[in-house]
């Protein structure tokens, strides 16, 4: 009978699994973890910087939803797994676009607003559904210029807390001048994407150098063009290829 107990003791511990977890790995700021058989546990907790134990013995213990990853090899061993992500209470605090109930959820700096549901910059992001809101990004779509164009006002707190836009039009960060028209898509943020025709502009000091980007911009002489494929001022006052047109 002994002897029985004694061959069925180690097949227990192959067969039982173990849970292990690391800070900031696989996404920095959240704590991952992952069950694995108790045999090689010691590899990547003994060389890979991994605890024994899951998250919540450092204090991470908001679900935050799951990865896959692959770790980096060591002794020739690597382990691959869906990683349990969580995160520490105050993380959930950390700014725009975040999830929140009220202020107090929300990190106080820059986007210290619960609007709508995400923390945001200020409260007036969402009026009516028909109405319609002037947003704009500077160095969008064109560097070095300011792109604005205007959107339902229920959906543009997704590109200002998440895409880098700001409320109200390019005035605001000083381009007054206005350089034409582009239409763009941004990037995809959480499944959203905006399709506009964005209104240029450029700031003062900088529009006469604009004048010589290139073809049909006004000028008075060659030297306010830009000396390349429309570096000719016409007898139209516009930079073209030639003086004949």
């Amino acid at each position: 009978m002994i002897s029985l107990l004694l061959l069925l003791v180690p097949v227990a511990a192959i067969d039982t699994n173990v849970t292990i977890h690391k800070i900031d790995y696989p996404v920095k700021g959240n704590c991952g973890e992952f069950d694995m058989p108790s045999k090689e546990a010691h590899f990547p907790v003994t060389l890979g910087g991994f605890k024994m134990g899951d998250c919540s013995v450092d204090g991470y213990t908001i679900a935050n939803g799951t990865k896959h990853e692959c770790s980096p090899k060591v002794l020739g061993k690597q382990w691959c797994a869906d990683f349990e992500l969580f995160a520490k209470e105050a993380n959930l605090k950390a700014g725009c676009g975040f999830a929140c109930k009220s202020h107090s959820d929300c990190n106080g700096g820059d986007c210290g607003v619960c609007n709508d549901g995400f923390c945001q910059a200020q409260a007036n992001l969402i009026f009516d559904d028909n109405t319609n809101v002037t947003i704009h990004k500077v160095d969008y779509p064109v560097k070095g210029e300011c792109g604005q164009f205007d959107m339902p006002s229920k959906e543009a707190h997704f590109p200002v807390t998440l895409g880098g836009f700001k409320m109200g039009d390019c005035s605001v960060d000083g381009y007054t001048v206005a350089n034409g028209t582009k239409h763009e898509c941004s990037p995809k943020v959480l499944g959203k994407q905006w399709c506009a025709d964005f209104e240029l502009f450029a700031k003062t000091q900088h529009f006469k150098e604009n004048l010589k980007a290139g073809c049909g911009f006004a000028c008075k002489s060659h030297s306010d063009c830009n000396g390349g494929e429309c570096g000719v001022c016409n007898k139209y006052g516009q930079c073209w290829y030639d003086a004949t047109m």
